[in-house]
């Protein structure tokens, strides 16, 4: 099965409005899923590891 990708309009969507700049920063720290490019200008995010992302981060409230 091929994975779900999502935008920088889908990541909005889900709450995530953060600049490319912070996006950026975030994967380099590991603390966001990282880019998949594809192509010179295009990028996108796996919805899974996304979702995973968010679910880790409201477990850590608790």
């Amino acid at each position: 099965m091929q994975p779900v990708l999502l935008s920088r309009e889908d990541l909005r969507a889900l709450g995530i409005h953060a600049s490319n700049p912070t996006l950026i920063k975030w994967e380099k720290a590991k603390t966001f899923p990282a880019r998949i490019r594809l192509s010179p200008v295009k990028i996108a995010w796996r919805r899974d590891e996304v979702l995973a992302h968010l679910d880790a981060l409201a477990l850590r409230r608790m």
